[in-house]
Protein backbone atom coordinates (compact mmCIF):
# COMPACT_ATOMS: atom_id res chain seq x y z
CA UNK A 1 0.00 0.00 0.00
CA UNK A 2 1.67 3.26 -0.88
CA UNK A 3 2.72 5.43 2.21
CA UNK A 4 2.43 8.87 1.72
CA UNK A 5 3.90 11.38 4.35
CA UNK A 6 5.44 14.83 4.80
CA UNK A 7 8.05 13.89 7.22
CA UNK A 8 9.16 10.96 4.78
CA UNK A 9 11.67 11.29 2.61
CA UNK A 10 10.40 9.07 -0.13
CA UNK A 11 10.91 9.19 -4.28
CA UNK A 12 8.26 8.50 -6.25
CA UNK A 13 8.23 7.26 -9.82
CA UNK A 14 4.85 8.01 -11.87
CA UNK A 15 5.33 6.03 -15.42
CA UNK A 16 2.80 6.86 -17.59
CA UNK A 17 2.46 4.42 -20.27
CA UNK A 18 0.60 4.89 -23.61
CA UNK A 19 -0.69 1.57 -25.44
CA UNK A 20 -3.32 0.58 -27.85
CA UNK A 21 -6.06 -1.03 -26.15
CA UNK A 22 -5.54 -4.55 -27.20
CA UNK A 23 -2.15 -4.22 -25.26
CA UNK A 24 -3.01 -2.99 -22.10
CA UNK A 25 -3.56 -5.70 -20.37
CA UNK A 26 -0.52 -7.33 -21.66
CA UNK A 27 1.07 -4.42 -20.44
CA UNK A 28 -0.03 -5.01 -16.88
CA UNK A 29 0.85 -8.42 -16.60
CA UNK A 30 4.25 -7.14 -17.46
CA UNK A 31 4.71 -4.34 -15.60
CA UNK A 32 3.06 -6.39 -12.23
CA UNK A 33 5.33 -9.38 -13.15
CA UNK A 34 8.43 -7.19 -13.28
CA UNK A 35 6.81 -5.41 -9.72
CA UNK A 36 6.60 -8.85 -7.82
CA UNK A 37 9.26 -10.89 -9.23
CA UNK A 38 12.08 -8.36 -9.55
CA UNK A 39 11.80 -4.51 -8.50
CA UNK A 40 9.91 -5.66 -5.12
CA UNK A 41 13.19 -7.72 -4.27
CA UNK A 42 15.39 -4.65 -4.40
CA UNK A 43 16.56 -2.85 -1.18
CA UNK A 44 14.86 0.39 -0.97
CA UNK A 45 11.81 -0.45 -2.84
CA UNK A 46 8.51 0.14 -1.03
CA UNK A 47 5.28 0.13 -2.94
CA UNK A 48 4.10 -0.05 -6.26
CA UNK A 49 0.54 0.68 -7.59
CA UNK A 50 -1.03 -0.04 -11.98
CA UNK A 51 -4.14 1.90 -12.63
CA UNK A 52 -5.31 1.38 -15.87
CA UNK A 53 -7.26 3.92 -17.60
CA UNK A 54 -11.18 3.34 -18.61
CA UNK A 55 -10.12 3.84 -22.33
CA UNK A 56 -7.61 1.31 -22.48
CA UNK A 57 -5.09 3.91 -24.07
CA UNK A 58 -3.27 4.35 -20.66
CA UNK A 59 -1.47 2.95 -17.40
CA UNK A 60 -0.17 4.44 -14.91
CA UNK A 61 2.89 3.08 -12.82
CA UNK A 62 3.02 4.39 -9.50
CA UNK A 63 6.15 3.10 -7.23
CA UNK A 64 7.89 4.71 -4.16
CA UNK A 65 11.32 3.85 -3.24
CA UNK A 66 13.75 4.85 -0.47
CA UNK A 67 16.21 6.93 -2.50
CA UNK A 68 17.18 7.71 -5.84
CA UNK A 69 20.21 5.26 -5.85
CA UNK A 70 18.00 2.28 -5.06
CA UNK A 71 15.60 3.30 -8.01
CA UNK A 72 18.40 3.34 -10.32
CA UNK A 73 19.80 -0.10 -9.06
CA UNK A 74 16.73 -1.77 -9.50
CA UNK A 75 16.25 -0.61 -13.44
CA UNK A 76 19.86 -1.41 -14.47
CA UNK A 77 20.11 -4.61 -12.96
CA UNK A 78 20.17 -7.01 -15.57
CA UNK A 79 17.19 -8.97 -14.29
CA UNK A 80 14.72 -6.34 -14.94
CA UNK A 81 15.82 -5.97 -18.76
CA UNK A 82 13.53 -8.31 -20.46
CA UNK A 83 10.40 -6.43 -18.56
CA UNK A 84 11.72 -3.09 -19.71
CA UNK A 85 11.87 -4.64 -23.52
CA UNK A 86 8.81 -6.16 -23.60
CA UNK A 87 6.93 -2.70 -22.35
CA UNK A 88 9.03 -1.27 -25.16
CA UNK A 89 7.91 -3.72 -27.67
CA UNK A 90 4.03 -2.55 -26.78
CA UNK A 91 3.76 0.89 -25.18
CA UNK A 92 6.14 4.23 -24.51
CA UNK A 93 6.50 5.22 -21.11
CA UNK A 94 6.95 8.81 -19.71
CA UNK A 95 9.03 8.09 -16.27
CA UNK A 96 9.42 11.02 -14.49
CA UNK A 97 10.36 10.86 -10.34
CA UNK A 98 9.06 13.06 -7.95
CA UNK A 99 9.46 14.18 -4.28
CA UNK A 100 5.89 14.86 -2.25
CA UNK A 101 5.36 18.68 -1.76
CA UNK A 102 1.91 18.76 -0.17
CA UNK A 103 -0.98 15.70 0.90
CA UNK A 104 -4.32 15.77 2.21
CA UNK A 105 -6.45 13.31 3.50
CA UNK A 106 -10.18 12.91 3.86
Amino acid sequence: MPHIDLNDKVLTLINTFTVKPENQERLMEILDDATRNVMSRFPGFISASLHASPDRTRVANYAQWRSEEDFIAAITHPNFQPHFQACEEIASADPRLYRLYATEEG
